[in-house]
Formats: structure tokens, sequence, C-alpha cells
């Protein structure tokens, strides 16, 4: 029993004799710290950004239209319409009597409406085909130039004269122009201008 004892007190002795022996252990080595790089600082506003791109969608291009233009020569009249020939056998025989003189009015179908001025005095000259009924009354007649002149009056009060020449009754109303001594002496020019005797 005290051998036992003895060997056991021994072997304890020589375990705490091993444990101061070896001392705590050494802190690791720097060598063994961990090495590993620290993470990298995040960068800011690297993602790359969508480029805007401006003006590079396609313009409409204008269309300019082929359609004809109207020409002019259809294009409609604005002015008043051309003179008829009533109209123009009026004016061309004062023209020739030295009177010049123009439409006094838009004038019915084959028929016209003249008006002249010469020297201070105005005169008008108008026709329409025979057999309208007239309004005036007949006051008197004459003839100049182998042709029947008549003096007629209107409720108005105007007396002109009137004369059929040609399948037209023609009225003049109004003074003698300059050159002319009398009505009768312009009325004779006239009808011999219109071919009337």
């Amino acid at each position: 029993m005290r051998d036992r004892a003895a060997i056991y007190t021994a072997s304890v002795l020589l375990t705490a004799m091993a444990a101061c022996s070896t001392g705590p252990s050494p802190p690791p080595s720097p060598s063994t710290a961990r090495t590993s790089p620290p993470p990298s600082p995040s960068v800011v506003g690297t993602s790359p950004q969508p480029r805007s791109v401006v003006g590079t969608s396609p313009q409409p291009r204008s269309v300019i239209s082929t359609s004809p233009q109207p020409s002019t020569d259809d294009a409609p009249e604005t002015g008043p319409p051309p003179l008829n020939r009533l109209e123009r056998t009026i004016i061309d025989a004062l023209a020739d009597l030295g009177i010049k003189a123009q439409r006094a009015q838009l004038p019915a179908e084959k028929s016209a409406s003249i008006w002249a001025e010469a020297g201070g005095t105005h005169l008008s000259v108008s026709a329409h085909r025979s057999g309208i009924r007239s309004h005036a009354t007949v006051t008197g007649t004459r003839r100049i130039a182998n042709v029947v002149v008549r003096r007629v009056r209107y409720e108005t009060g105007s007396t002109p004269d009137q004369f059929t020449c040609a399948g037209f009754d023609y009225q003049v109303d109004g003074h003698p122009p300059p050159g002319f001594a009398t009505a009768d002496a312009f009325l004779s020019g006239l009808l011999a201008e219109l071919r009337c005797s």
C-alpha cells in the first residue's frame, strides 16, 4: 500500500513539473495573423450611366404637294363682263363723233346702257330689243335722216328721243355735246354712224 501511494505521489509530481517546464503558450506570431486585405471601399457612381442622345431621332421630312396648281386661265373672272356687241356698237359710234363713252351699268341680255360726258355736258344712250313695251308717252315725232324720231315723256318728267334701228329701240337723253348746235344735229350724226339712215 505504501508503495502504491508513493508511485501515485511521484506521478503527480512529475505531471506538475512537466506543466511548469512548458510555461504558458506564446501568443500567435505576427506572420500567422490574418493577412487578407481589407475590403476595398465601395466605388460610388462608377456604374455606367446611359448616355442621352440628343437629336438623333429622325425628323419628319416636309412633303411637297405635287398636285397640279389651277391654271390662271381657269380662274373665275372677278371683274365685269366684257362689252357685248350692242354696247360696242354705241361706244364706237360715239367715238367716231369725238365723244368718249363708257358702260353706265351692267346690261340685261341684248341691251346696252352707255353714258358719256363731253365739254361739261352729259349724255346717255340706251338700247334694247324692239317690241318691249315702253311706259313713256309719245309727245311728238319728226324725221331725221329718213328715220322717224319720237319725243317721249316719262312720269319722272324726262323727255328723251327714241328711234328704231336694225331691230333695236334706241333712246337718247341729255344735252347735245359740243360741236353740235342742236339735238337734231347730234342725232343726225349718230344715226349715220349707226348706219340707220
